[in-house]
C-alpha cells in the first residue's frame, strides 16, 4: 500500500512539474517540505486527544498510519518538485560532476550492501567474533567505506561496461 501511495505521488508529482510555473515551482516544494512536519505534528497532538475514547483506538490507529504514508508522499514531493527546480533553473550544474559521481555510485552501492553485509556477518560468525564490534563509530565509518569502494569499482568495472556493450548491440540492430 505504502509502495502504491509513493509510487503514484511521484507520478503525481513529475506530471506537475509540467504544469507550473518555475516560480511557483519553487514554492510549492517549499511549502510542502516545511508544512508537511507541520501537519504530522498536528495530526498526532488531534490523535493524541482522541485517544482518550477508547472505542476510536483502532479507526485511528489506521487512520494515523494512512495519514503518515500520506504525509511522507507530500514531503517526498516537495523534494522531487525542490530537485525539479533546481535543474530546470540549472542552479547547481556547477556542482554536476559531484552529483554525477553520487549518482553513478547508488545503485551498485544499493546493489552490494546486502551481500555484503551477509558476508560480514557469515565470517564475524564462523570467526566468532562478538557482533558488540558494530557499536564502534570507527566500524561504522569503515562500513560506509567499504560499500562506497565496492560500489564504485563495481560501477567501473561492471555496469559501466556493460551499459556501453548494451548501447553498442541497441547500435547495430538499430543499423542493421
Amino acid at each position: 500500500m505504502a509502495v502504491c501511495i509513493l509510487f503514484f505521488s511521484g507520478v503525481f508529482f513529475f506530471s506537475l512539474i509540467k504544469k507550473i510555473s518555475i516560480k511557483n515551482l519553487l514554492y510549492l516544494s517549499i511549502l510542502l517540505i516545511f508544512l508537511t512536519p507541520l501537519i504530522v505534528k498536528l495530526f498526532y497532538y488531534i490523535n493524541n486527544f482522541y485517544l482518550m475514547s477508547t472505542s476510536l483506538v483502532k479507526y485511528l490507529s489506521t487512520l494515523n498510519s494512512l495519514i503518515l504514508k500520506g504525509n511522507l508522499a507530500l514531503f517526498m514531493g516537495g523534494g522531487i518538485l525542490l530537485a525539479a527546480y533546481l535543474d530546470i533553473t540549472k542552479k547547481l550544474y556547477k556542482y554536476n560532476r559531484v552529483f554525477s559521481w553520487v549518482g553513478n555510485n547508488t545503485y551498485s552501492t544499493y546493489l552490494w550492501h546486502l551481500p555484503v553485509q551477509v558476508l560480514v556477518l557469515f565470517l564475524i560468525d564462523y570467526y566468532a567474533i562478538s557482533r558488540t564490534i558494530f557499536n564502534s563509530e570507527l566500524i561504522f565509518i569503515f562500513w560506509i567505506t567499504l560499500i562506497v569502494m565496492i560500489g564504485r569499482l563495481s560501477y567501473i568495472y561492471i555496469e559501466n561496461p556493460s551499459k556501453n556493450f548494451i548501447k553498442e548491440k541497441l547500435s547495430e540492430i538499430k543499423q542493421s
